[in-house]
Order: C-alpha cells, then structure tokens, then sequence
C-alpha cells in the first residue's frame, strides 16, 4: 500500500518533500491509531521509505496527493487522517482535544 502511494506519487513527479511529509503524517496517524484505539498496525521501516530531499522544501500536500493518500488508508485511519489535514492540527493537539472545548456548531444529523 504505502509502496504503491511512492511509486504513484514519482510517476506523477511529486518531489520527496511532499511525499516524505505524506509518509510523516501517515505515520503519526498509524502510531496514534495504535496507541489510542488499540489497532494492530505491522512494524514499518519509515526511514528505509523516506526520499532523499534537496536543499529546497515544499511545504504543503497538494489535494490530488491528499486525495490519493486516502483512498489507500483504512476509512478509521482515513478519517483521523483527513480531519489533521483539514485543521492543521497536530498530533498532540488530536490527542488533547477536548470536543466540549471546541467553538464548532452543533450539527444535526440525518
């Protein structure tokens, strides 16, 4: 899976910043998933995966390779994964969030 994210990522000329912030997110998210919902993950060797980077950095995802990111996630991880990039939050501000603390609008279900 994450492989298959690299090689189509390279086939579509993303650099390594972008992919390498990918896997740095995937990977906060995995971790989190592991420890908070007791969700077995594999052990994964991050650092073998990381692109060697220049001297120039970018700095955001771009939507097609958030998009195509997700597609490839479990949806419990998928979810964690998107709500990170929609907020910006960071992995400890996920884990401290308090819902009661929050400013957002109740909204009704279907």
């Amino acid at each position: 899976m994450i492989h298959a994210f690299i090689q189509d990522a390279k086939s579509e000329r993303a650099g390594p910043t972008p992919i390498n912030r990918c896997l740095g997110r995937l990977r906060a998210t995995m971790n989190y998933a592991a420890e908070m919902w007791e969700e077995s993950i594999r052990v994964i060797s991050w650092r073998k995966m990381m692109q060697e980077e220049g001297s120039t950095r970018e700095v955001y995802l771009s939507p097609e390779e958030a998009r195509r990111l997700m597609e490839r996630l479990p949806s419990h991880i998928a979810l964690a994964f998107a709500f990170s990039l929609y907020t910006g939050m960071r992995l400890d501000e996920l884990e401290t969030l308090i819902w009661g603390a929050s400013t957002l609008p109740a909204v009704p279900r279907p």
